[in-house]
């Protein structure tokens, strides 16, 4: 194998590379002798098929197995002769491949970047701490409570309010016909929660349990059927029952209802969680310390192939949340080329970053299991 680098670009690297013509005839050859010990064709016993019909039948394929073959271990044999770690996979592209011929192929390459490893015992960063305080301890208690508050039908009609509950009925229409998943029965309504579609539980404030209401509402433009959005759904609402919420009683009853033997048990399970979310917060505060430090103090040339790779990720997944939201880039405050200068230099930064920690972690034998 003769390996011939032609040009050396920053971190891209260019190799000629020619395998000789007898050693690709002897991989072919090798390859219908194994052939020849398994295909089975009519007329011939197994292991007793003539070469010379294997090839006719064959060749072609094998000297797919074998270009594809003789590629891969010239092509690593020659990284590694070079000292080069490739960033992604090489390119190849095969410029001559036949039987009686040098096997050529050209290979473009961008390794990875010799880094400089930091000295850690230079550096020096804080880890908050903070202690959790009995009245953040209630203050979650009664957040529980609040969110498991039950509710008590109204006892004497009356007009309903915000913070309470209406139970009914109801069925839609836009332009007269019926809306398709438009209906429902023994449906909660959240007075003042918003949970439904914009401004239906608004104008069914008030209501009481037994009135009949009509009320108008205009689909969002996030509205699931594109041809519906901006329309009006007319719905006919039937309440059947008004429901007020009772008062919240933090006690062992409902340490019970959630599962806790009792309010003390509740109270340090709300500690641990508080704890959990303090901790939390203090590692990403301290991540975020280090890892600008290290922006910050090391630069050093970054594959542009995995700049690429990291910026697609980022990409697709800002075109996804802007699709799901319904949003262009003329409602965002920078156009499309700003954005995508803002994340190409994101993703620059997470690559460089990543490679300096690849390169701390070999150097002192980090492991991290999947667990």
């Amino acid at each position: 194998m003769k390996v011939t680098e032609t040009s050396v670009e920053g971190l891209n690297h260019e190799y000629q590379i020619v395998v000789p013509m007898v050693e690709v005839r002897n991989r072919i050859s090798d390859r219908l002798k194994e052939l020849q010990q398994t295909v089975r064709i009519n007329g011939f016993r197994p292991g007793k098929v003539p070469i010379s019909i294997l090839r006719q039948r064959y060749v072609n394929s094998v000297m797919g197995e074998v270009l594809e073959k003789v590629v891969g271990e010239t092509s690593q044999q020659a990284l590694k002769d070079g000292g080069v770690r490739p960033a992604l996979q090489p390119k190849i592209e095969i410029k001559s491949f036949e039987e009686d011929k040098d096997l050529e192929y050209v290979m473009l390459v961008e390794a990875l970047p010799d880094v400089d490893l930091p000295d850690l015992k230079k550096f020096k960063f804080t880890r908050m701490k903070v202690e959790t305080t009995e009245a953040e301890v209630d203050s979650a208690v009664e957040k529980l409570g609040e969110r498991n508050r039950t509710f008590a039908e109204v006892k004497r009609k009356r007009k309903s309010k915000n913070g309470e509950v209406l139970v009914v009925d109801f069925k839609a229409t836009v332009d007269g016909t019926p809306l398709e998943n438009g209906s429902g029965q023994d449906f909660r309504v959240g007075l003042g929660a918003n949970s439904f579609l914009p401004g239906f539980d608004e104008q069914l404030i008030g209501a009481k349990a037994g009135d009949l209401c009509s009320i108008t509402i205009t689909l969002p433009d996030n509205y699931r059927d594109e041809k519906l959005r901006g329309k009006e759904a007319v719905f006919e609402v039937n309440v059947k029952e008004h429901l007020e919420p009772e008062e919240i009683k933090v006690d062992d009853t409902l340490a019970k209802a959630l599962g806790l033997e009792d309010l003390t048990a509740l109270k340090a399970a709300a500690r641990t969680e508080l704890e959990r979310g303090n901790n939390a917060q203090s590692r990403t505060r301290l991540k975020r310390d280090l890892l600008d430090t290290f922006a910050e103090t090391y630069g050093f040339d970054v594959p542009n192939g995995m700049i690429e790779r990291e910026f697609e990720g980022i990409w697709a997944q800002i075109e996804s949340d802007m699709e799901r939201a319904g949003s262009s880039w003329e409602d965002e405050e920078q156009t499309e080329d700003e954005a995508r200068a803002e994340y190409k230099g994101i993703a620059e930064r997470r690559v460089r970053l990543a490679l300096l920690l690849s390169e701390i972690g070999q150097e002192n034998k980090i492991t991290v299991p999947q667990e």
